[in-house]
């Protein structure tokens, strides 16, 4: 089994790269599953989730959290809890 343990997803600079394109990505590089995570400059928790719950034996999701951020600690507890 093959897993790339560093991908980021949704939007970045302008840019989009979604779940579905990371899925065509691995599949022309024979990658089995990933670990993603949202972009760092606009982080989307709930993106991330949606596309594990969408593709679940493909890709491993992470939280995204800036530490500096008022409202990191409830973020994280709601992504453990809920997400």
């Amino acid at each position: 089994m093959i897993v790339d343990c560093h991908n980021h997803i949704g939007y970045r600079k302008g840019e989009y790269f979604s779940a579905d394109e990371m899925i065509s990505w691995m599949d022309n590089a024979a990658v089995d599953m990933c670990v993603v995570f949202a972009q760092l400059e606009a982080i989307d928790n709930d993106y991330v989730a949606a596309s594990v719950q969408e593709y679940p034996d493909r890709l491993i999701g992470w939280i995204v959290l800036d530490p500096w951020e008022y409202g990191a600690e409830e973020e994280l507890s709601r992504c453990v809890t809920e997400l």
